[in-house]
């Protein structure tokens, strides 16, 4: 892989000339930015040219460059090995590809519930519990659990089989209900990162809306246009 390029950071004590005092800095440093003369005074005591901004070492780019040829080769790689999977199992293939590129089956939609103004009130957690089962038969990708409220939640749909390891006798690998604990917060980045794979469409419930939103809010930051995470509100 080569040598990693080194990173040169600043400890406390060093923050800069005029704030090598630890309490200095962080009653002066943290609150607002250094000088135009600590700044380069820094620099220069890590050996960083003092008079450019944003600098980044040769050693970095090159660095990375070299990732993103080993990058680019294991893709060259996948895609070589997927074409072969497809010639051998073209049903399979296109079932993967569809979730990979995150298209929905065709007329999917059909298998949803309709309601009207005039239907009598419904809990919302009786009414997600009604849409997952409708839409989980046609919606293969469709994976996820509760925050330890599952009976309160209602979102194990019947027939479901538990995501567990088989030694367990709660359920297999094959499973796609997850039982999270309780990890409101925790369960909301399992379910960034299942979204973040790709192929999967996560689902999450829980009461404790605000511990699960953090996670939620820091991947709408990363994958402003994608992200999707189906949250099931339960009142």
């Amino acid at each position: 892989m080569g040598q990693r390029p080194k990173v040169r950071m600043a400890s406390m004590e060093l923050v800069s000339p005029t704030h090598e005092n630890c309490s200095a800095m962080w009653i002066n440093v943290i609150p607002s930015a250094l000088k135009a003369d600590d700044a380069a005074q820094l620099k220069a005591k890590f050996n960083f040219p003092p008079e450019q901004h944003f600098y980044v070492p040769q050693e970095a780019y090159d660095t990375y460059a070299q990732i993103s040829k080993r990058g680019a080769a294991l893709e060259a790689e996948w895609n070589t090995r997927l074409a072969a999977y497809g010639e051998k199992y073209p049903n399979q293939h296109a079932e993967l590809v569809r979730r990979i590129e995150g298209k929905l089956p065709e007329d999917w939609e059909r298998a949803l519930p309709v309601y009207k103004p005039t239907d009598p009130a419904v809990a919302s957690r009786k009414l997600s519990e009604i849409v997952l089962t409708a839409i989980s038969p046609v919606l293969p990708e469709l994976l996820g659990g509760s925050a330890d409220l599952t009976g309160s939640n209602l979102t194990k749909v019947k027939g479901s089989v538990d995501f567990q390891p088989p030694s367990t006798g709660l359920g297999d690998y094959s499973g796609k209900y997850i039982r999270y604990g309780v990890r409101e917060h925790g369960m909301g980045a399992i379910a960034n990162g299942l979204h973040a794979y790709g192929g999967i469409i996560p689902f999450v419930a829980t009461f404790l809306v605000s511990v699960k939103a953090v996670p939620f809010h820091f991947a709408k930051i990363t994958h402003p246009i994608e992200f999707c995470v189906i949250c099931c509100w339960c009142c």
